[in-house]
């Protein structure tokens, strides 16, 4: 059967991005036309007896010949929401107008107050969970972790913190939080290649500088030139045609988005932006220059930048995407604490801390200036034992794992030691 509608494109949708978390959201009474209810009723069977959606394949061998649907699931899902609340009230319409020409006012509003509580009931409201669905969302995470050997969510680019985070996991806000000047947007940006190598598409907010000097810091990275070298063109013959063979790989690879922040973006924009590219993961350089969404220029910096914290925190949680950025201690930063961090004094605001669901520590390491130290200061959901220093060397760009220090903690760092240029090569190659 040929089955046509927005409940068909639901159900497409849904099945096209693999995206159960919209099908259990889908209420079988939304679905007014049988053939959307038939489909329905097939997919929702083999999903509950197989745990995956039907393939396309499948369907058609079944007769359900579905449409494209090219936009995003939840797209759809409102659509569908809407109609069915259309519909409803335009049946209540007809009963309401009998009682008002009737002049029985008694059941005019028995009648208002039916269609407030059906209306109430049939929207899409994404802050009621049942047990049902949320045991079925931890049972998916469980199964994940059982053989994922650790690293579930997106790869943090240290092996480390993924075993104690499991990887950044859609919903979390991250900070990467350091002094001024202490080299914070190289290890961002060498997180997010990590990622990228890892197969995950990034968005990434430059509010500090032009993109295009994050590009060439990526493509130093990737390239292992120096980037003072690459900004002076000091690059042999060779070397640039071996870039320009590099770049033309990219298109093989998941994109890289850049958003010009200017200075002047808000957490509204960087919403906007992350919904329209449906990225995997969200890097924002200078969280705390990005405004609030209602910005209130008499608010003080640290309330801002909480309400920063708050909304991204928000968004991330809305969008199902990880959001992982760099902010600033306060220019006197405390040391108070044995490890030299204080979590409570991010940004101005010890607000942050609370709001993160990881906050990494940045610092210079004493007479090591191509070191650096990473500390975990605050988990909402593992331990804080990671505690780590890192190389920081420019001839060429190498961020990883200091070695002796990882051998003297009994960590075995499997990868660290493989560069960007020959894991660009491995992933082009597969």
């Amino acid at each position: 059967m040929a089955i046509i509608g927005v409940g068909n494109q639901l159900i497409s949708s849904t099945i096209s991005n693999n995206d159960s978390r919209v099908f259990r959201q889908i209420s079988r009474e939304w679905l007014i036309d049988q053939d959307e209810v038939e489909l329905y009723d097939f997919v929702e069977s083999h999903f509950r007896r197989f745990n995956v959606f039907p393939t396309f394949e499948t369907l058609l061998s079944e007769g359900y010949l579905i449409d494209d649907a090219p936009d995003a699931p939840r797209y759809y899902l409102e659509q569908v929401s809407e109609r069915y609340t259309y519909n409803l009230l335009v049946s209540k319409h007809s009963d309401l107008s009998n009682a008002i020409d009737s002049q029985d006012m008694s059941l005019a509003i028995d009648i208002l107050r039916e269609a407030y509580i059906s209306v109430s009931g049939a929207g899409i409201n994404p802050d009621i969970l049942q047990l049902q669905q949320l045991s079925e969302n931890v049972m998916e995470r469980v199964a994940e972790a059982r053989y994922s050997r650790g690293l579930i969510g997106i790869t943090t680019g240290y092996d480390q913190l993924d075993n104690l985070t499991t990887g950044w996991l859609g919903g979390n806000v991250s900070f990467i939080v350091a002094p001024i000047k202490t080299g914070k947007t190289f290890v961002l940006m060498y997180m997010l290649l990590r990622a990228w190598m890892s197969g995950a598409s990034i968005m990434i907010v430059s509010m500090e500088m032009p993109p295009q000097e994050l590009v060439q810091r990526i493509l130093a990275m990737i390239t292992e030139i120096n980037p003072t070298l690459l900004r002076r063109g000091e690059v042999s013959h060779f070397k640039y045609l071996d870039m320009q063979d590099t770049i033309r790989g990219f298109d093989d690879m998941p994109p890289i988005h850049f958003v010009a922040g200017d200075f002047r973006k808000s957490t509204s924009d960087i919403y906007r932006y992350a919904n329209q590219l449906q990225p995997d993961l969200v890097g924002i350089d200078g969280a705390y220059l990005v405004d609030p969404k209602d910005k209130n220029k008499r608010s003080a910096k640290h309330e801002s930048v909480a309400d920063v914290a708050n909304q991204l925190k928000a968004d991330a949680v809305d969008l199902n995407i990880p959001y992982l950025a760099t902010i600033q201690f306060n220019r006197q930063k405390s040391r108070k604490s044995s490890a030299g961090f204080d979590v409570n004094n991010i940004g101005g605001s010890h607000e942050l801390g609370q709001v993160a669901d990881y906050v990494i520590g940045m610092d210079h390491v004493e007479n090591e200036s191509n070191r650096r130290r990473l500390k975990l200061l605050a988990s909402r959901s593992s331990s804080d034992d990671f505690d780590v220093k890192i190389k920081f060397e420019f001839n060429p760009p190498n961020f990883t794992y200091d070695s002796d220090f990882v051998e003297n903690s009994g960590f075995n760092s499997q990868q660290q030691g493989t560069s960007f240029e020959e894991q660009f090569s491995e992933q082009n190659s597969n």
